[in-house]
């Protein structure tokens, strides 16, 4: 899968100020682009076309890089969460239209089908993940009555409560609770 990206900043005309042109930006995947507006604004004189970025105004290029740096995480979030990149997509999730949002379950799955390409891991490995999974979901289920819940609950009370399911399980192997090395 290539993942490379490209990133251009170019003036589009607007009717909001007179003098002023906006700043909008350009991602390229494969030869697709999707285009987004930043809030930026500069004189069409002070834009530098071959660099895509400013003359004189540092702001405005610290800002451009910011968006940049940004835009190259949201594509590195989604390669290492399985998804296969597209400039719509990394657009869409860099101006909110899209959140991507996991379960708590989904996400470990997510995780251990991406890892099962990596041939150097051992099956211990994988068990364990597994048995995380296995363990997470009987706590969600028994908790929320739900099959899973969102990443974006997880929070000081959730771990507390799950540390606590944690302690009260018999261990399967041990016939005892669950201790911290048997997770």
């Amino acid at each position: 899968m290539k993942a490379n990206i490209n990133i251009k900043f170019y003036l589009k005309n607007t009717t909001k100020k007179e003098f002023h042109k906006k700043i909008a930006g350009r991602i390229i995947h494969d030869r697709k682009k999707s285009e987004f507006m930043t809030d930026l604004y500069i004189m069409e004189e002070d834009w530098n076309e071959k660099f895509s970025r400013s003359k004189s105004d540092n702001d405005i290029n610290q800002r451009l890089v910011l968006i940049e740096a940004n835009i190259y995480t949201i594509k590195e979030k989604l390669l290492i969460d399985g998804y296969e990149i597209s400039s719509k997509l990394i657009k869409e999730v860099y101006t909110g239209a899209s959140k991507l949002k996991y379960g708590v379950v989904e996400y470990i799955q997510r995780f251990i089908e991406n890892k099962e390409k990596d041939t150097t891991l051992s099956k211990t490995y994988f068990f364990k993940f597994r048995r995380l999974k296995k363990i997470i979901s009987i706590f969600i289920k028994s908790k929320y009555h739900v099959s899973d819940i969102m990443l974006s609950r997880i929070d000081y009370a959730f771990i507390t409560s799950f540390n606590n399911f944690l302690k009260s399980q018999i261990s399967e192997q041990y016939n005892k609770p669950l201790a911290p090395n048997n997770y």
